[in-house]
């Protein structure tokens, strides 16, 4: 009775032996067409992006520092129009009758006019250093070529023929 029993057990065993083994290729023969479904349909979106230009905002904020030397070379024409007033006292000597030499004092006043237009040249090198705070977005577009893409096909490629 031994041995039957033991028998039964055997071929009890190896049927779900024999059933996990099924289920196990049923899933990993799903598996594949899933995979392969998967890569074609990448293959698909590829070759549709090789097409399609890629468009989108790159938002950029970055601090560039400028840093030089402006060289400066001119001549500028500057005018001149004013007055320079004067005021003085002159001491002078008259011979007068009877009182013979006297100093007399002569006072002098007025404006002295001056236009002119004096040219100043300038020969200096300005130094600049500052850092300007760059904000801004920037739209971006990318058509990717065939030869581009054509690697990474040919890799979803291989991968394709390896799972078939």
């Amino acid at each position: 009775m031994r041995s039957s029993s033991l028998n039964v057990l055997l071929i009890v065993l190896l049927v779900l032996s024999l059933a996990l083994n099924f289920f196990t290729l049923l899933a990993l023969v799903r598996y594949r067409d899933n995979t392969l479904a998967a890569v074609a349909g990448l293959r698909q979106a590829l070759q549709a992006l090789g097409q399609t230009p890629v468009t989108t905002v790159v938002h950029v904020e970055q601090d560039i520092p400028v840093e030089g030397q402006v060289p400066l070379n001119a001549t500028f024409d500057v005018p001149v129009d004013t007055q320079i007033p004067f005021s003085t006292t002159v001491y002078t000597t008259l011979n007068l009758p009877l009182l013979g030499a006297q100093k007399i004092p002569v006072p002098i006043e007025g404006n002295l006019p001056l236009q002119v237009t004096l040219k100043m040249p300038v020969h200096t090198t300005l130094p600049v250093s500052t850092v300007y705070h760059l904000v801004t977005d920037l739209p971006v577009q990318v058509t990717l070529t065939p030869e581009n893409l054509q690697p990474l096909d040919k890799a979803l490629q291989v991968l394709a023929d390896g799972l078939q």
